[in-house]
């Protein structure tokens, strides 16, 4: 079955023909445009879609190149990792200063407590829950001798509910956190890609939560090289003015768009300019690399 990635309920579709082993690949939605296109339609609708989709997919079927590349359990595990822990992130952000900004008038000596590792929970928060077995018995003495010793409301009245709760949630999202660094190092340390790995620590110091990413975005390398083991080539049709070959660095090209450092022109009326596309998250993680390489 050939599909359409035309929404986040597309998986819905995926996920039920996998439990009916019936095998299916989609498409980009510039596939389907010149699709359309080759059969002279010019009106977008459900029919016309159907059926250029069918004539695409008998026409390319035995052409995997030609269809999105879909990646396996292990690495679709990594990317849903990455995008949770993204979202885990900017919801900690909001939760940590909501709670902070309470801490001043119940807890002052615990404001600037450092946030903890993405790897370990910070358990000041576990203290104040009151979750006393989600955290070492050092840090609950640490934090109680702090506590007989602050100036703030929590030490005679004991902490507001509200700042338990808000506790209670940031816990969960850190521990939550910290059990996705277990598919980060499994894929890091998957036969498959390990070597990728070794590659990108000795090199260039990478850790293994961006390698991890990296590897998501990368895997299977060969699309990136030819047959003899070189960067993959594509010689255009067309000629230069002085009549030689046009050589398009296919392989550099895709590898350069899939670690989300791609360059694409883009026209808005007179405005023309380059725009950089690809994995988003990949380019946050460049940057946190950059900033502390």
């Amino acid at each position: 079955m050939i599909l359409e990635p035309t929404g986040p309920y597309s998986q819905v579709w995926m996920d039920n023909l996998d439990e009916l082993s019936i095998e299916w690949r989609r498409v980009t939605n510039r596939t389907i445009v010149g699709a359309r296109q080759a059969c002279g339609w010019k009106h977008k609708d459900d029919n016309h879609d159907a059926v250029a989709l069918a004539y695409y997919g008998w026409q390319f079927l035995d052409d995997p190149s030609a269809f999105i590349l879909e990646k396996d359990g292990l690495l679709k595990q990594g990317v849903k990792a990455h995008l949770q822990r993204h979202r885990i992130g900017r919801d900690l952000t909001r939760f940590i200063n909501r709670a902070k900004g309470m801490l001043h008038s119940e807890f002052p000596r615990a404001v600037k407590s450092r946030s903890g590792s993405q790897e370990i929970p910070n358990y000041l928060w576990a203290f104040i829950a009151g979750y006393d077995d989600r955290s070492p018995i050092r840090s609950q003495n640490y934090w109680a001798a702090e506590l007989t010793q602050d100036i703030g409301t929590a030490r005679l009245q004991g902490f507001s509910t509200e700042l338990k709760k808000l506790a209670a949630t940031i816990l969960e999202l850190q521990e939550t956190r910290a059990e996705l660094y277990e598919v980060y190092y499994a894929i890091c340390s998957d036969p498959r890609y390990s070597w990728m790995f070794e590659v990108m620590q000795k090199e260039f110091m990478i850790s293994p939560l961006f390698a991890s990413m990296l590897i998501c975005q990368l895997y299977p390398f060969s699309r990136f090289v030819g047959e003899n083991g070189k960067e993959k080539r594509t010689v255009l049709r067309r000629r230069s003015k002085k009549g030689y070959k046009i050589t398009k660095r296919t392989g550099r090209n895709c590898f350069i768009a899939s670690v989300g450092r791609g360059k694409f022109p883009h026209e808005s009326g007179t405005i023309q300019k380059w725009i950089v596309q690809g994995s988003q998250l990949c380019r946050g993680l460049w940057y946190l690399w950059a900033v502390k390489n």
